[in-house]
């Protein structure tokens, strides 16, 4: 798995003042967002082995993107929740926060992160066997913006996060409001593990431009 920090940022707004966040974000973008339908299951880890040392913490985030290239593109395809194209996951192992005096002065909340590709739908059950426990079931649906900040490559999904029921049938149809009224918005950037510190400061450029539109807190 590659090495890295992820940086991260969440808010919520009224949905009847969602209108604002989108413009302020599409003027610091530059363009229009892409349609995003995510899934991602969060899984506890083993317990470490005694006397190792390992103090445990943090998770297993194994996520996919599910409708058709249309529908992500923003066109009108229909949902292809769990077809044969989207049994690729990003599994990505979360560590604890990072800590520290400059850690708790700074805008964001900074974690080690390591990502790799898993291929084929079994990959949850492939984790649970190794004794990973399943910890939340959820499906984001909304759009994700691109932008550039501070030399730093951010990206901000906004939209609603449902949770998923257990059971048979693709998540979307599982899915049921997990903060309804409210619009979500999550902005992450990941960088090297050697020098994150840039990737903060964009994160702290954020939130003063969405200053008195939503209000963003570390995550």
């Amino acid at each position: 798995m590659a090495s890295a920090v992820e940086v991260r940022l969440a808010g919520a707004v009224d949905a009847a003042d969602a209108p604002r966040v989108h413009a302020a974000l599409e003027a610091l973008a530059g363009r229009p967002p892409a349609r995003v339908a995510r899934h991602e299951l969060l899984l506890a880890p083993p317990p470490p082995p005694p006397g190792s040392g390992d103090r445990g913490g943090g998770e297993l985030r194994l996520s996919r993107d599910v409708g058709s290239q249309e529908e992500r593109e923003g066109g009108g395809g229909a949902p292809l929740a769990d077809d044969a194209t989207t049994t690729s996951w990003t599994a990505r192992s979360v560590r604890a926060a990072v800590r520290g005096r400059a850690a708790a002065a700074a805008p964001a909340q900074a974690r080690q992160v390591a990502s790799a590709r898993v291929a084929g739908a079994d990959a949850p059950a492939f984790f649970c066997a190794l004794g990973f426990r399943p910890s939340s079931d959820r499906f984001f649906e909304g759009v994700e913006y691109a932008l550039v900040l501070a030399g730093q490559r951010v990206r901000v999904g906004v939209g609603a996060l449902h949770r998923v029921a257990p059971g048979p049938g693709p998540p979307r149809a599982r899915a049921a409001d997990a903060a309804p009224g409210l619009t979500l918005v999550d902005a992450v950037a990941v960088a090297p593990e050697a020098d994150y510190k840039d990737a903060v400061g964009a994160m702290g450029e954020l939130a003063d431009a969405l200053k008195g539109v939503v209000e963003l807190r570390k995550e």
